[in-house]
């Protein structure tokens, strides 16, 4: 019996905290932004991959799975409502961080604001897999 591969384009999403949100977005689950970049946040749909970016420590944590389509108000009174559109997410397997990461994103022509394609998606996936630092772990890897 032959397989038959399900055909699927990969799209991903990074979303931007500092050093002051960076907690709340993990221990909530939850992605957020200003009306800036309300259409990006409304863009996300159930089940594409997210990533957390985070502009102060120049550090991307992945990987994480939108459990909720991009809408406004998710949480109303997460970050004081400063950021109401939001994503519920999940993370995908143990968290792993990228450092130095706004180089990284330069060479491959990705802006943490814009929505990535399937090539920028799949990349970010395999660079966090084989470049790996585990978060609360004692054992890092670079």
């Amino acid at each position: 019996m032959k397989n038959t591969k399900q055909i699927s384009i990969l799209k991903g999403h990074i979303f931007a905290c500092t050093n002051k949100s960076e907690q709340e977005c993990l221990q909530r689950s939850l992605f957020s932004t200003n009306k800036i970049y309300a259409d990006k946040a409304l863009s996300v749909k159930k089940g594409e991959v997210m990533f957390l970016y985070n502009l102060d420590s120049d550090v991307l944590y992945g990987t994480f799975k939108a459990t909720s389509e991009g809408r406004k108000d998710i949480v109303p009174e997460a970050w004081n409502g400063k950021y109401p559109y939001q994503v519920q997410v999940e993370k995908t397997e143990e968290l792993k961080s990228v450092k130095n990461c706004k180089k990284l994103l330069s060479k491959m022509g990705i802006k943490w604001q814009d929505s990535l394609n399937e090539k920028q998606t799949e990349f970010l996936l395999t660079y966090l897999e084989n470049n790996i630092i585990l978060i609360g772990k004692r054992s890092r890897h670079t």
